[in-house]
């Protein structure tokens, strides 16, 4: 029994070290795994919005806020002229998740009824694993497909 104790301070110790010397870009590493790790809806929205920055290896979240089905990411990056700048995006949220099937379905729709191009690779992309859509979305996915094709006519 000792033994454990001995050996779990030892660990707790090394977990003490880490986090005391570590350079900040290690401890952002740990902490970003292991909210991936937990599935936070924060680091869930920034993984799938921080794609579309201009130089994503450089983006940084640095605050997350929900507001009535929505999460708000402010976070730091690179812009196009090389220097960082602060910014903010939102992702909405269904029952309190955040899903990239419900972010692509907004995007999809808006963009429809903002008579914003959209791609039948996007109705693909949606549509490509049916059996665990509800019968609710795939209905919503049908109806835009159908104002999609009834707008390029």
């Amino acid at each position: 029994m000792k033994k454990y104790i001995y050996l779990l301070s030892a660990f707790g110790a090394l977990v003490v070290l880490f986090f005391a010397f570590a350079p900040e870009d290690r401890i952002l590493l740990v902490k970003t795994k292991y909210k991936r790790l937990v599935h936070d809806p924060g680091q869930l929205c920034f993984d799938y919005r921080a794609i579309a920055l201009k130089d994503p290896k450089t983006a940084e979240m640095l605050e997350v806020s929900k507001t009535s089905g929505y999460l708000w990411v402010v976070y730091r990056a690179k812009n196009g002229f090389g220097a960082y700048s602060t910014d903010k995006f939102g992702c909405q949220l269904t029952k309190g998740e955040f899903t990239e099937f419900d972010q692509l379905l907004t995007s999809v729709s808006s963009r429809l009824h903002a008579g914003i191009e959209v791609s039948q690779k996007d109705f693909d992309i949606l549509k490509k694993d049916t059996n665990s859509l509800s019968p609710s979305d795939l209905q919503e996915i049908l109806g835009l497909e159908r104002n999609f094709y009834h707008l390029i006519r």
